[in-house]
């Protein structure tokens, strides 16, 4: 967002591929260091459907993993403040997977009372856009098994491992998402911009000049 804040048009977006932001300019290599880490979760989100607010998106990956960057327009993995379709897939999956999470913390702190009161999930909170691979759930078959030839679960071991696991996740807050602002519309998106800095800021007529 911040490569892109107030730089990018939108007609831009919606006609120029990924690839070309992967291949032209200094920091391109940055970016399609980024840009694998996302393709990678992208393929890997295997809801058909996600909800943002009122709406709902279809996810449906119809372009090859390897020609994604060539077929995809920048527009589609960009968080505006739009309301069309394209505009909302990424941040509609930003919030299901952040609210799922949440739902498995509240339960688990719910169920076992170790946060009755909230106060601590209150006071642990990361907002969406910035979390790191420490704060998701991720738990595979090696951590929850003894490695022999059969797989052996011992369910009072998992047990511990996913009280361990759980018990340190902070909330997501799915609510207050960061939108890229195209190039010449922030006073399209806030008709009311200019009246609030006349309301807050003094305002002294300007002198007479020749």
């Amino acid at each position: 967002i911040h490569k892109f804040n107030h730089r990018l048009k939108r007609n831009d977006a919606a006609v120029t591929t990924i690839e070309y932001y992967l291949t032209n300019g200094p920091d391109c290599e940055i970016t399609l260091e980024l840009y694998e880490s996302f393709l990678e979760a992208w393929y890997e989100f295997n809801l058909k459907e996600v909800r943002f607010e009122c709406q709902t998106a279809k996810l449906e990956h119809v372009q090859e993993k390897e020609n994604f960057d060539k077929n995809t327009m920048i527009a589609v993995v960009l968080l505006s403040a739009s309301n069309d379709v394209t505009s909302i897939l990424l941040a509609a999956c930003l919030k299901t997977i952040g609210k799922l999470q949440n739902e498995v913390v509240n339960y688990f702190h719910n169920t076992l009372g170790t946060d009755l009161s909230g106060r601590r999930r209150q006071e642990h909170i990361v907002p969406v856009q910035s979390i790191r691979s420490e704060h998701l759930f991720e738990i595979n078959a090696e951590e929850i098994s003894h490695k022999s030839r059969d797989i052996i679960y011992d369910y009072d071991e998992i047990e511990m491992v996913l009280r361990n696991k759980i018990s340190h996740f902070p909330m997501i807050d799915t609510e207050k998402l960061q939108y890229l602002n195209y190039q010449f519309e922030l006073c399209g998106e806030n008709s009311s911009l200019i009246t609030n800095i006349r309301a807050r800021v003094k305002q002294k007529p300007l002198e007479a000049t020749e």
